[in-house]
């Protein structure tokens, strides 16, 4: 259990340090130069904050009713935080299931 609670204060230390180093401005790098901190380190948990993420994320499907008057109405759809995907109401299903397939494998 001891090991449990470690684990988890890593984890809240880390989140933490990505929280500041976003708000500071700063590269990675040159945060952790200034704070001292490894940047190997930095970027491993990083990381693993973003595979245990991936875990916990899935696609749903959500049906959209749009009314004559909103026939030209898109829907955004956020793919993590680089990428955004604008649809109309006419979008091929299969194809939109290809692009945010790939979009997927590029975070």
């Amino acid at each position: 259990m001891k090991h449990q609670n470690h684990s988890a204060s890593k984890r809240e230390y880390w989140a933490d340090q990505f929280e500041q180093q976003k708000a500071s401005g700063l590269s990675q790098r040159e945060y952790c130069r200034r704070g001292g901190i490894s940047f190997s380190q930095f970027y491993y948990w990083k990381v693993k904050g973003r595979e245990s993420k991936r875990e916990t994320e899935r696609i749903v499907r959500v049906p959209i009713e749009l009314s004559a008057a909103g026939s030209s109405a898109m829907v955004e759809i956020l793919v993590g935080e680089r990428f955004t995907v604008r649809v109309g109401r006419d979008v091929d299903e299969q194809h939109l299931r290809r692009v945010l397939m790939v979009l997927e494998s590029l975070r």
